[in-house]
């Protein structure tokens, strides 16, 4: 059985990464709280939860965060993981795009309205319900947006399960939008700032600079998940064939362009350096004259950038480094990186990609 060897290098960095020193207690108390609303997992389910390791993920990604405001932040990231896992992303929910609407225009309402809860609704749902109600009270301003965040996150799931599910790839340029959503960034966002205790909602409206800032963090965040993912991704190909797969950077990257693998994680890295290097030189344009509140809130940004990627290379995150799967139709599939903080060359080019062009405009 061949062996492909992918090596994801040079990741650029300018940024370091550090790890919540709070991630034994997190952990205890969210399986207290999964417990005391009679979240069970089986024995597969518990395997799952436990390769994601999601307490050094939240950890990494909010490093700088005290115990109680970092608590709340890994209940809810638990709760909208496992939702995916377990709900969105298995059958029959993934395999019928109006079933995988329903549950989410009805998971939304039972977030708004708390008081919709039934006792048979699935434990995932109450999780996040309570979460609504824990934002809701420690940030009510919010917790409009934040929802909002979700609605926008879920329907990006949906365009992209219904583009996998017809065998379709999204051109390159579509997919530095739909990315942005996969992967969460409207309620992340919110999120960050929530749990600040900020409101930047008005300097969001009215700043550019902070938008394109939010943005390339985002789709840092999943283009590097692209990355690490692409090993597991290969390994789970559906045996129906190669257009179940899920939407990923480096398969859109192959199929856009007709290149060979090697050459479209290539292209991949070289692309994702090159928003990392807009996002370091337009965070020293914008940042100087900004209010501390976002300058802090950048910060994070910047220090969630370094953490998620550094969450996927870890050991301890084992879904991504192993698979359940029965052996792939290929062969077998080995992926190494390395860092550097020195920008690689050509990295300071802009994307030439029309959805995110404009980032690059604000340099001046």
């Amino acid at each position: 059985m061949a062996l492909v060897h992918i090596d994801i290098s040079p990741l650029y960095f300018p940024y370091t990464c550090t790890l919540n020193e709070h991630g034994p207690e997190l952990h205890k108390n969210t399986l207290t709280w999964m417990a005391d609303h009679s979240m069970r997992l089986d024995a597969a389910q518990q395997r799952e939860f436990e390769n994601y390791h999601l307490t050094e993920g939240v950890g990494l990604f909010y490093p700088s965060l005290p115990a109680p405001q970092v608590q709340l932040a890994q209940d809810w990231t638990v709760a909208v993981v496992l939702f995916d896992a377990l709900v969105l992303e298995r059958p029959p929910v993934n395999q019928d795009l109006s079933l995988m609407a329903e549950v989410i225009t009805k998971t939304l309402k039972k977030m708004q309205i708390s008081q919709t809860l039934a006792d048979d609704d699935h434990p995932l749902v109450k999780l996040l319900a309570d979460v609504t109600r824990r934002v809701r009270a420690d940030a009510p301003l919010h917790l409009g947006r934040w929802i909002d965040g979700h609605r926008a996150w879920w329907l990006g799931q949906l365009h992209q399960q219904g583009l996998a599910l017809a065998g379709r790839r999204p051109s390159l340029d579509h997919y530095a939008h739909l990315r942005q959503l996969t992967i969460a960034c409207p309620p992340t966002v919110s999120a960050m700032e929530w749990i600040r205790g900020f409101d930047l909602s008005p300097l969001y409206a009215a700043s550019p600079h902070l938008r394109a800032l939010s943005e390339a963090a985002a789709l840092l965040w999943g283009w590097d998940n692209d990355l690490f993912s692409y090993v597991r991704d290969y390994l789970t190909t559906d045996r129906q064939g190669e257009a179940a797969r899920e939407v990923n950077l480096i398969d859109v990257i192959q199929h856009e362009n007709g290149c060979t693998l090697a050459e479209a994680v290539e292209e991949a890295v070289r692309l994702r350096n090159r928003v990392m290097s807009l996002f370091e030189r337009l965070s020293g344009i914008y940042l100087p004259t900004a209010p501390v509140d976002v300058q802090i809130h950048v910060s994070d940004l910047a220090e969630s950038i370094r953490g998620n990627a550094e969450y996927y290379r870890t050991a301890g995150s084992r879904r991504y480094h192993t698979t359940t799967s029965a052996a792939p139709p290929h062969g077998s599939i080995a992926i190494t990186s390395t860092i550097t903080d020195i920008p690689p060359p050509g990295s300071r080019e802009p994307v030439p990609l029309t959805s995110i062009a404009w980032w690059w405009q604000l340099l001046g």
